[in-house]
């Protein structure tokens, strides 16, 4: 037997092969349930939502951008949109800067000044994985 131990949130904390030991761990709002072999706290949360809590795969962050190369010039813009109410965009390069989500369905367009790549990663709300995007900024 495999159980998962998980907070109000549902995020797996740790996992116990042993229910006399799963329950010694569920204190401070923490609970127990029932899981398959091959469960992943990286990968997987608790559903709550239900009368049973469920392991079930994290489901990805939305947000999509216009595209993957925008020119260095300061007025080309690369728009990130779909984006649920609080998700958290992080670009790292040779500028780094950072945003959050403001409403759902929401977009934000960003214009480059220096070229290179950056790797920006959109984080949204617990249980959401985070999306990786390479954006190449170039002279032209």
């Amino acid at each position: 037997m495999l159980y998962a131990i998980y907070d109000k949130d549902g995020r797996i904390i740790q996992f116990a092969h042993r229910k006399k030991f799963a329950e010694m761990q569920c204190r401070n709002g923490r609970r127990k349930v029932q899981c398959s072999e091959g469960a992943s706290s990286e990968t997987q949360y608790i559903d709550t939502s239900g009368t049973t809590p469920t392991p079930k795969p994290r489901p990805d962050t939305t947000c999509t951008t216009s595209g993957n190369t925008v020119a260095a010039d300061g007025t080309s813009t690369i728009e990130f949109s779909g984006m649920d109410d609080g998700t958290v965009v992080k670009i790292k390069g040779p500028v780094t800067a950072s945003f959050t989500a403001d409403g759902d369905n929401a977009s934000k367009s960003i214009a480059f000044t220096s070229p290179g790549k950056y790797r920006v990663i959109a984080q949204g709300i617990f249980p959401a994985l985070p999306k990786e995007f390479v954006i190449d900024v170039t002279n032209e």
